[in-house]
């Protein structure tokens, strides 16, 4: 369940992300390549608010080679992927 306490952080991320892959249009070309599925400027510009979908986490981190946890760090936490 996503906290309201890591909001910030998956806005972050949702940034850096959108930074990576050059912007909502480019991003949203990268994504729709990726899965095969459309995927809309607008769609992708929520992900500024919001943080990204659950459900793209995986390709956005194909994508970009961000690490999981940062994300979203309600549902990858950054202790499960640091060694102990």
């Amino acid at each position: 369940m996503r906290t309201l306490e890591n909001q910030p952080a998956r806005i972050e991320g949702a940034t850096l992300a959108l930074r990576i892959m050059g912007g909502y249009a480019s991003a949203a070309r990268k994504i729709s390549e990726a899965t095969g599925k459309t995927i809309t400027a607008a769609r992708v510009e929520k992900w500024k608010d919001n943080g990204i979908a659950p459900g793209f986490h995986p390709v956005v981190h194909d994508i970009t080679k961000l690490p999981l946890w940062l994300l979203d760090p309600d549902i990858y936490p950054e202790r499960l992927f640091k060694a102990e």
